[in-house]
């Protein structure tokens, strides 16, 4: 459980225990004009939820495996409303635990696009002929270890291209672009400022670039699984197929960082 350092209403410092509920140990505030009570599990994805901490567990261990809403739902024997919204608030807590990953040794990087996406919307055949390429960047090392987001709309913009993997690398890596120029131009700028490593191998290059292609193949194959994703959303579910694909739940050192991300955060 994560320590409470502030209240999570008001975001005051001082507050006192306040008894116990369901062995679960609750504080009040001290401020005046807030006075209310919370425990460690205010606001977090389970807060007023009826179902425990193991069901929580396994419908994560469900999603990150890949298994769809339906799936989900018959498996914990939840209703397909909960199954969703459960899925959402997962959904929601992945940049906090991902905005952590760094990428290291030998990397692959290319750009792919998708078509903007207005699934939900009302009045789509007005706007369907308007839909523009959104860039997504695809990094995948050795250790298909990945990231992958939103670059740009319409037009690819190489400075936000450049900026975005810049923030996700170590210092010991080298970037290896495919597919288009622009990949490539963006990687041989990015190696000037990293440590100087032995030239990547042929060998290691064609790795590389087969990781990123199932990457690349898998992701389009997902993605279609959905019969499309609203473009406002396709972050999200960028973050949640990094870890399908790195298969994190076969690692206990991911899984714990994860689990710890999603319930603690």
């Amino acid at each position: 459980m994560k320590e409470i350092k502030k209240c999570p209403f008001c975001s005051y410092t001082s507050f006192i225990k306040y008894g116990k509920y369901n062995k679960i140990q609750r504080y009040k505030c001290k401020n005046p004009s807030c006075s209310k009570t919370f425990s460690d599990s205010t606001n977090s994805i389970w807060y007023n939820s009826k179902k425990s901490t193991t069901h929580w567990y396994k419908y994560c261990e469900l999603m990150f495996s890949g298994k769809t809403i339906r799936e989900c739902a018959s498996n914990l024997n939840i209703s397909i409303d909960t199954s969703f919204k459960w899925r959402h608030k997962i959904l929601n807590k992945l940049p906090i635990c991902n905005s952590k990953i760094y990428l290291d040794s030998y990397i692959g990087f290319k750009h792919i696009h998708f078509f903007e996406s207005f699934k939900g919307k009302r009045n789509l055949s007005k706007i369907i002929n308007y839909r523009k390429k959104i860039f997504v960047s695809i990094c995948v090392n050795e250790k298909k270890s990945s990231f992958s987001q939103i670059v740009s709309k319409q037009l690819l913009n190489q400075t936000s291209s450049y900026l975005l993997l810049k923030n996700k690398l170590n210092f010991n890596s080298q970037v290896i672009g495919f597919l288009d120029r622009y990949a490539i131009a963006i990687a041989k700028n990015l190696n000037r400022d990293l440590m100087k490593m032995q030239k990547c191998t042929k060998s290691k290059e064609n790795k590389l670039r087969e990781i990123s292609n199932s990457f690349h193949i898998n992701l389009k194959k997902w993605i279609a699984l959905f019969r499309g994703v609203a473009t406002k959303y396709l972050n999200s579910y960028l973050d949640w197929f990094i870890h399908i694909f790195e298969n994190t739940f076969s690692n206990k050192v991911l899984v714990s960082n994860l689990i710890n991300a999603i319930f603690c955060s």
